[in-house]
């Protein structure tokens, strides 16, 4: 059964109307308080370009309920979907470029059961503060 999903993933990062090309920066963001233009990304060292992985990635924008204040609210979200084999290990703080629009994970990537895919969240452009402290 696994050779099935393995297939429908190659065939899903192969198809041109699914995936974007990218650039993976790891880590480039772990300085950064916040990104609020594209002049403060654009001067963001993202580090060494030799570190730097080219790959595909499915970009969705699933809409997200959450709660506030007992309302629901809808939340527009980014998660891409990279293979495993081209980014063996995602972290929060690792920067996505598709073209001149950057993303930064913002929360820990989880891979789906049969380790074939990266689900990492996102958001463009701004970064917001994750640490555990209170």
């Amino acid at each position: 059964m696994s050779d099935a999903f393995s297939f429908a993933a190659s065939r899903l990062f192969t198809n041109p109307d699914m995936i974007s090309a990218a650039t993976l920066w790891p880590g480039a963001a772990g300085g950064m308080e916040s990104w609020e233009t594209l002049d403060e990304i654009d001067a963001l060292d993202l580090g060494d370009p030799d570190e730097a992985i080219s790959l595909n990635v499915v970009r969705r924008t699933p809409d997200q309920m959450v709660d506030v204040l007992g309302h629901g609210m809808v939340v527009a979200t980014v998660v891409f979907l990279i293979r495993v084999s081209e980014a063996p290990a995602l972290k929060v703080d690792d920067v996505i470029q598709i073209g001149t629009t950057y993303y930064t994970l913002t929360s820990s990537p989880t891979r789906d059961s049969l380790g074939l895919t990266w689900r990492a969240p996102a958001r463009e452009g701004t970064r917001e503060s994750h640490s555990d402290a209170v």
